[in-house]
């Protein structure tokens, strides 16, 4: 069994085309929000993806948790999953640490703030996680360059690369082999695995990727042997286990 996890990060009025298009394929995201950035015509939108899919926080206004106070902490923690909260009227469980950066101080904060589960962004993870509130990524869809091979070769062959080193801009291709190699592996060895994509609307939107977008979740919407999770769904099945 492959999990099937789709983060999409950062405030942006079109979150709500990318949760459109999740719903044309019958697949569910975690969107995270910086609070402050949510003006008043991206209310409704994010009331309406609520309903459909998560909504997690992402602080209030996306800084590096590691410099900041205590103070600055409960603010940027507790502040943004009380406005998300109050906005959609239910519960905020995922947090989202802006950049990835994330210490021991920032984590006993977000863990005392009530959420149940925090994302990272530590790359080239397909492992089942031990611990929720450093959930890792497979990749980011729309956001890496030749620097980040080494995380890839994590994750496919480091022959596929050396062969189709094309692979590395084109990551809607790039998702497709690596859904194949986790196949194998699982059918081969019976073990669960994961494929934990991050996604940025305005980073789509510049490149003109929502085709790519498009193919990714048509592949996913049917492949057999997988199941697609929230983060917060993800995260129940490991405190289970």
């Amino acid at each position: 069994m492959i999990y099937i996890i789709l983060s999409f990060d950062d405030t942006y009025y079109l979150n709500k085309k990318c949760a459109n298009i999740l719903d044309k394929y019958n697949l569910r995201g975690t969107f995270y929000y910086d609070v402050a950035r949510i003006s008043n015509f991206m209310v409704e939108d994010i009331k309406w993806i609520s309903e459909r899919h998560e909504v997690g926080s992402h602080g209030m206004t996306h800084r590096n948790l590691t410099k900041l106070t205590f103070e600055e902490l409960m603010y940027e923690c507790g502040k943004s999953k009380e406005s998300l909260e109050k906005l959609i009227g239910k519960p905020v469980n995922s947090f989202a640490y802006p950049y990835g950066f994330f210490n021991e101080k920032v984590r006993k904060v977000v863990m005392d703030c009530g959420y149940l589960n925090a994302r990272t962004f530590m790359l080239g993870n397909t492992d089942i996680d031990d611990d929720t509130f450093a959930l890792r990524v497979t990749l980011g869809a729309t956001s890496y360059g030749y620097r980040k091979i080494p995380f890839f070769v994590k994750s496919v062959d480091i022959y596929e690369l050396l062969y189709n080193p094309w692979l590395i801009r084109r990551w809607d291709k790039l998702v497709d082999k690596i859904l194949k190699k986790l196949l194998s592996e699982s059918k081969e060895k019976g073990k669960k695995k994961i494929l934990h994509i991050v996604f940025h609307a305005d980073f789509i939107e510049l490149k003109n990727e929502w085709d790519k977008l498009e193919e990714v979740l048509s592949i996913f919407s049917s492949s057999t042997n997988t199941k697609n999770l929230t983060v917060s769904e993800y995260a129940k099945i490991l405190r289970r286990n």
